[in-house]
């Protein structure tokens, strides 16, 4: 892409809020990574909570017992983990290829600085450790306990958001052209 292009970062009506500092790598490989890695952990939580709210429904209309319940919706969960991990990257991947390096570092910046981010991400690697945890008690197998325990931890999140201490986001700062 050359840099006469004109095209707006990210087709997104958000301004641009970060640049490179002396000291940070300048690397387009490792802010895309950070983008990345942001789009696989959502894609985790996303393909993880949606089971766990669909699949009972749906497990209980097809008129399983309710034990069995439970293990469909453990192995629906761990497919969407894996589902939605893949789905997400790949998505992510075709929205960011041929973006600017300057937007890839905004998208990375707001990723890195983002507080709400950052623990619903903390929360969920503590759902899935717990559940894994909980299921050397339990008679269930492990990995399907830490996917579940992953959408947990967006609930728990989701749960302590109103309760979380917020501050604002620095100022925005203006975008230079070069």
């Amino acid at each position: 892409m050359s840099s006469g292009d004109k095209r707006p970062l990210l087709k997104t009506k958000f301004r641009l809020i970060g640049k490179p500092k002396e000291d940070e790598p300048e690397d387009r490989c490792h802010h895309e990574k950070i983008v990345y890695e942001h789009c696989a952990i959502k894609g985790a939580q996303a393909g993880s909570l949606i089971p766990l709210f669909l699949g009972p429904p749906i497990f209980k209309l097809l008129k399983n017992k309710p034990g069995f319940i439970i293990t469909k919706t453990l192995t629906a969960c761990t497919y969407g983990v894996v589902i939605g991990t893949i789905g997400s990257t790949a998505l992510a991947y075709k929205i960011m290829h041929d973006q600017p390096d300057i937007a890839v570092f905004d998208r990375a910046y707001r990723l890195s600085n983002n507080e709400a981010q950052n623990r619903a991400d903390v929360f969920s690697l503590a759902g899935a450790v717990g559940m894994a945890i909980t299921a050397f008690r339990v008679p269930m197998p492990y990995l399907p306990a830490a996917c579940a325990g992953i959408g947990l931890g967006v609930l728990a999140h989701c749960a302590y958001k109103p309760f979380a201490r917020r501050e604002p986001l620095p100022p925005p700062v203006k975008a230079t052209s070069e």
